[in-house]
């Protein structure tokens, strides 16, 4: 969201100033609210994501951390997943407002994650899932493995030119078994 508000002030010379964003996120996020109660019925979670986030949690191997990296707002995030049910499942985040850059998001998650086990994680322990190329590319800069999902933020060929670690058309795809696997 940050990202995106950034290039929408500069292509219409607004100044980049903290009260600007303040201004625009603050009516964002109530038309944001007032849109997901207007059109709840038209809405739904992608296919195989509350399945496959059952899955992690009931035959991970080890504990695994479920994080969510996004270039929404930490607001926005939580506006857009408590209303589908989903923004219980992530113990920890990191978010658009957090920095402008997604490739700085993922140095941040990978911190933020050896916080959490005390510094005993290295970034191949991590999976970074997204739906562009932006995502894979996010996960590639910190050295995690990389799961691409065709469900709508890009094509499969442009995700596969990318080059992630694997790469399924949906979510309920996914043998756990192949991101434990999957190299780097």
């Amino acid at each position: 969201d940050y990202s995106l508000v950034a290039e929408f002030f500069r292509r219409h010379q607004i100044p980049l100033l903290p009260e600007n964003f303040s201004r625009f996120f603050g009516v964002y996020t109530g038309i944001l609210r007032q849109t997901l109660r207007e059109f709840a019925d038209r809405g739904r979670v992608c296919y195989g994501v509350k399945e496959f986030l059952w899955r992690v949690r009931r035959e991970g191997r080890g504990r695994p951390l479920l994080g969510l990296l996004t270039g929404n707002t930490f607001l926005g995030a939580e506006i857009k997943l408590r209303h589908f049910g989903l923004w219980q499942q992530f113990e920890l985040g990191v978010f658009g407002d957090h920095d402008e850059d997604r490739n700085a998001l993922g140095w941040k998650a990978l911190a933020l994650a050896r916080e959490r086990f005390g510094g005993r994680i290295h970034p191949q322990e991590m999976v970074i899932i997204g739906d562009t190329p932006a995502d894979v590319v996010c996960g590639k800069t910190i050295g995690a493995r990389t799961l691409a999902v065709a469900t709508g933020g890009a094509d499969w060929e442009e995700l596969e030119r990318a080059g992630p670690d694997l790469l399924v058309p949906n979510l309920a795809e996914v043998v756990l078994d192949d991101l434990t696997e999957c190299s780097v």
